[in-house]
């Protein structure tokens, strides 16, 4: 959602280009979620061809509308898409050996480009200053977890800077944790810059409220789980002292982290999905 100096139709346009790309984005980040099953079954392997096609669908449509834009939006969302095609080409590629190679512990190639890639991505769409309050601390959030998780992965959940992390854990809270005012206020305001009757706007500006609850409430859950791993004793010998409760902990975190993401990806994707049954219906899944 964005706040500039944009007519009605100019605003309207930008608002469908962001919300497919967010749907393509957030549904590639799903397809590699389910595919790091080994035992997908054939409801789950045919929901992932239904993502690829929506995905397909949303990038040929950005891509078509760029041309639409204006100079001022051009650009941004040029960018977004270069980087959201690449990120979705990528899921699709590796969906079909992440099961086996995750399973046994090898890694994917490609996937810690991606990552670095992706936090890049975040980051910088958390700094643009014509995204509203809420998107800014969304994407700074988001961004500052995806670093502590991309860490924890790759140190195996072992090698912490607890007094940094505990503050970067801190900041996510509070960024992940905005005034249900400020929420009503920033929605509104993007629902007033669209061509709407009372009645749409007054439903949409509900649902996106609704939505941005729930993507909260979904990042905070993740972050609780992140935080889980500052608990475990990290020294050789608190690792022996501690063994049982660091066992306990790693379990939990390893059974409920992909179900957190999950639950983040798909809040997102009911996001992007509020604003294209309203704006964007002819193209909608």
């Amino acid at each position: 959602m964005q706040s500039n100096c944009l007519d009605t139709n100019q605003f309207t346009i930008l608002a469908k280009q962001e919300a497919r790309l967010n749907t393509a984005y957030w549904l590639s980040s799903l397809i590699t979620e389910k595919s790091a099953s080994i035992a997908n079954t054939p409801v789950e392997k045919s929901e992932i061809k239904s993502f690829e096609r929506q995905i397909k669908v949303m990038l040929k449509h950005v891509k078509a509308d760029i041309k639409q834009q204006s100079q001022d939006t051009q650009e941004n969302v040029k960018q977004e898409l270069d980087f959201v095609k690449k990120f979705c080409q990528h899921s699709i590629k590796t969906k079909s050996k992440r099961g086996l190679l995750s399973a046994i512990g090898f890694p994917i190639k490609g996937d810690t480009e991606i990552l670095e890639q992706e936090i890049v991505y975040v980051r910088e769409k958390s700094d643009r200053q014509d995204n509203h309050i809420l998107d800014q601390h969304w994407y700074k959030a988001t961004a500052i977890l995806y670093e502590l998780l991309k860490n924890r992965s790759s140190s195996s959940w072992f090698k912490l800077s607890a007094n940094k992390d505990k503050e970067q854990l801190k900041k996510v809270t509070e960024l992940y944790s905005p005034n249900i005012n400020v929420i009503e206020k920033e929605c509104k305001l993007f629902v007033s810059q669209l061509s709407l009757n009372q009645f749409q706007s007054l439903e949409l500006e509900e649902q996106l409220t609704e939505d941005y609850l729930q993507m909260f409430a979904a990042g905070r859950a993740l972050k609780d789980i992140v935080a889980t791993t500052l608990s475990i004793r990290s020294g050789l010998i608190s690792r022996f002292i501690y063994r049982n409760k660091n066992e306990r902990l790693i379990n939990s975190v390893l059974e409920n982290l992909n179900p957190a993401q999950e639950r983040l990806i798909l809040s997102c994707i009911a996001k992007g999905n509020t604003v294209r049954r309203v704006i964007d219906a002819d193209v909608i899944d």
